[in-house]
C-alpha cells in the first residue's frame, strides 16, 4: 500500500505495494484496486499523478502546470521482475549391483568417467571438489556415508555466477535384485535446462549398461 499525506502541501510516501494505492486527506480517502487506472490525484500545487499497472510494469505519469498554464508531462515506467522459485525433483533407478559398487564408482575418477562416457575428476573425501562431464559439472563433497549416501554441492556452467550451488543427494538402498538409487536434486536456479531428463540420459542409461557389463 502506498499512502500520501497532504500536510501543508507536503507529500510523503509511506509504503509501497503495486496492488493497492491509498491517499489519506484526513476527511477524504481514496482507495483504488490494481488493474487499470490505480490513482489520479489533483493537488493544489497543480500536479496530476496517474499510476497504471499492467502485467509486470508499473507506470507513473506526472502532469504539472506552471503559473502561465504551460503543461509539462513526465512519464516513468518501473519493470517489476517477478520472483521465480528454485526447482527441485527426485528420481530413482535400480541396478543389478550392490550399493557399494555404485557408491565407489561415483566417487572414483576412473570409474565415474567410464560409467558416464566422459571425463571426471572425483574424490572420496568430504570437502573435496569434483568435476564431471568434461568440466560441465562442478561441485564439492559435503557429506559421505559409505555405501548409503552422497551429499554434494552441484552446478554446471549454465548457472550464472551469482547463482548459489544446487544441492544433490544420492541415496543407495540394497534390494533383492541389487541396488535402488534415489537421486534428489534441490535448489536449482530458475531458467535452467531439464536436469531431470539429463540425469536419466547422461547417467542412469549409460550406468545401467556399464554395471550390466560388470555382472
Amino acid at each position: 500500500m502506498i499512502g500520501i499525506n497532504k500536510i501543508n502541501n507536503r507529500i510523503a510516501a509511506q509504503s509501497w505495494h503495486p496492488d493497492l494505492i491509498g491517499i489519506n486527506k484526513y476527511n477524504n480517502r481514496i482507495d483504488a484496486q490494481s488493474g487499470r487506472l490505480l490513482l489520479s490525484v489533483i493537488l493544489k500545487i497543480k500536479i496530476i499523478i496517474i499510476f497504471t499497472y499492467n502485467s509486470n510494469n508499473l507506470n507513473m505519469l506526472c502532469v504539472s502546470f506552471s503559473e502561465n498554464e504551460k503543461i509539462k508531462v513526465t512519464n516513468q515506467t518501473l519493470i517489476l521482475k517477478p520472483t521465480l522459485m528454485s526447482e527441485s525433483f527426485q528420481i530413482s533407478a535400480s541396478f543389478t549391483v550392490k550399493p557399494s559398487s555404485i557408491y565407489n564408482a561415483w566417487l572414483d575418477s576412473k570409474e565415474h568417467s567410464e560409467m558416464t562416457g566422459s571425463d571426471a575428476i572425483c574424490s572420496a573425501k568430504e570437502g573435496d571438489n569434483f568435476s564431471a562431464w568434461d568440466g560441465y559439472i562442478t561441485g564439492k563433497n559435503v557429506k559421505l556415508i559409505p555405501d548409503k549416501e552422497i551429499v554434494q554441492k552441484w552446478r554446471t556452467f549454465e548457472f550464472d555466477d551469482s547463482d548459489p550451488d544446487s544441492d544433490l543427494i544420492i541415496r543407495f538402498k540394497e534390494i533383492k535384485s541389487g541396488c535402488e538409487l534415489m537421486l534428489i536434486h534441490n535448489n536449482i536456479p530458475p531458467g535452467q535446462p531439464d536436469y531431470k531428463q539429463g540425469w536419466i540420459d547422461n547417467y542412469f542409461i549409460p550406468m545401467k549398461d556399464y554395471f550390466k557389463s560388470k555382472t
